[in-house]
């Protein structure tokens, strides 16, 4: 085999072949050409190939174990980022759906109230409505068979007189004892007398009611009641009854369908008499303010016996 270089084992540097010798340049040495020498030298640069070989497979396999190894370790930090995103959003997911059932619960009670009150709207009006009917049916037979009239009511002095002797006699009950007023020096002592009267009657008609008022007047009398003093001090106080629903019953006479006498006073009513001083309030704020009220306005009928 013939080799283009081979190096000086004296001096490192490369030999020449010549008559089948080895000679330096160099150093001058000269070598006898040893074919096992260069068989070495194969053998060494074989062996160096396949170590580099052996280097370059064992880098590609650490290579492909570094790959797999990363594709891994990427595959289990993706799992372990989808765990943590799963445990973050497991609390937003319950709350998320206890959110929604309240709300399908409050949604379902909402509705429920509403279609109950509905219902009980429905039922409501239903029954306003026959009520309604009921009442507008009494009141038409009221107004076509019972309404009463001044005419009616002024013939009917029976019913006159026996209002009239209830309301006295209720207004005396009340009145019943004595009125005191005192001074430093004198005490004043008022007593009612029997002299109580109807002054005048009212009678205030609508469709659907009927009111008769009965104007009444009280005599007080009075004295100082001083030793020294013969000084008598009578007053006149006015005292306004009334009942409602005037109406001729079935039977054809007068009556009122409570069967009750009320009485009532103005803003000056004066509560240690029970009774007002002066008639003008008296008849503006009960009377005339029902002849003129704009809504439901009365009919007047004013009269006397």
């Amino acid at each position: 085999m013939k080799l283009k270089s081979l190096n000086c084992q004296n001096c490192g540097n490369p030999l020449r072949e010549a008559d089948g010798k080895l000679h330096c340049d160099v150093c001058g040495g000269v070598f006898d050409l040893d074919v096992s020498f260069e068989t070495k030298q194969m053998e060494h640069i074989q062996r160096s190939l396949e170590n580099s070989e052996a280097s370059i497979e064992a880098d590609k396999r650490a290579l492909e174990e570094f790959q797999r190894a990363k594709e891994e370790a990427e595959i289990e930090a993706e799992r372990q980022r989808k765990e943590r995103m799963e445990e973050m959003m497991r609390p937003i997911r319950r709350r998320s759906l206890m959110h929604s059932i309240r709300t399908v619960v409050i949604t379902l009670v909402i509705s429920a109230v509403v279609i109950v009150g509905m219902i009980i709207l429905l039922k409501n009006l239903d029954v306003s409505s026959k009520s309604k009917k009921t009442q507008s049916t009494t009141q038409t037979e009221v107004a076509k068979n019972y309404r009463i009239t001044p005419s009616e009511l002024k013939g009917a002095g029976a019913f006159l007189e026996e209002v009239s002797a209830k309301a006295i006699e209720m207004i005396k009950k009340d009145h019943d004892g004595s009125v005191y007023e005192s001074t430093d020096d004198t005490l004043y002592i008022w007593n009612r007398t029997d002299d109580l009267h109807v002054m005048k009657y009212y009678l205030l008609t609508r469709e659907d009611r009927n009111y008769l008022y009965m104007l009444i007047a009280m005599e007080m009398k009075g004295k100082n009641n001083s030793p020294k003093s013969d000084e008598v001090l009578d007053k006149e106080v006015y005292v306004m009854a009334y009942v409602e629903n005037v109406l001729i019953g079935e039977d054809g006479k007068v009556t009122y369908r409570d069967d009750k006498i009320k009485t009532d006073g103005s803003s000056d009513y004066n509560f240690m008499w029970h009774a007002d001083f002066e008639t003008d309030k008296l008849i503006e704020e009960l009377i005339t303010a029902k002849e003129n009220d704009s809504e439901k306005p009365y009919v007047l009928h004013e009269f006397t016996l």
